[in-house]
């Protein structure tokens, strides 16, 4: 499949989440992983959250928006 630069981007949340160790209460905490991909380049963006609430999601877009430099025209979730 080719794709052309600049047209889209690929966002989901990774399938599985990670546990770590809160440094300041000791507590164990889940992290959600949000991943991000240009697939002209492969080029990947990946942040993790505490909750995938539509806050994070939209902070997630934000973030890798920045982290781009741009928007590209379509974003496709992959939770269809």
């Amino acid at each position: 499949i080719e794709h052309t630069a600049g047209e889209e981007i690929q966002v989901d949340w990774a399938g599985h989440s990670l546990e770590f160790t809160d440094s300041k209460t000791g507590e164990i905490k889940k992290a959600y992983i949000f991943v991000s991909v240009l697939p002209a380049s492969a080029y990947p963006f990946v942040y993790a959250y505490t909750d995938t609430k539509m806050y994070n999601w939209i902070d997630a877009h934000v973030r890798a928006f920045e982290y781009y430099n741009g928007v590209p025209k379509v974003t496709i979730p992959d939770n269809t």
